[in-house]
């Protein structure tokens, strides 16, 4: 799904793709809202994978 946020910004979102480096192939920004215990395995398959501009945002919630 495309959606466009300014004249020269375009946004693609891509749900329900279980492949991650499909989801994430051509990502300008990756993000992470996935339970903590899985982020370690998660980068690991990404790792060189990624574009190395891409920038991560974190949303998991941190225990108190």
């Amino acid at each position: 799904m495309k959606v466009v946020i300014a004249p020269h910004i375009t946004c693609t979102f891509q749900v329900a793709v279980p492949d991650v480096v499909e989801a994430t192939a051509g990502a300008d920004v990756i993000v992470f809202v996935s339970p903590h215990q899985f982020i370690r395995r998660l980068c690991s398959i990404l790792k060189g994978k990624v574009k190395p501009t891409a920038t991560a945002v974190s949303l998991i919630k941190v225990s108190s």
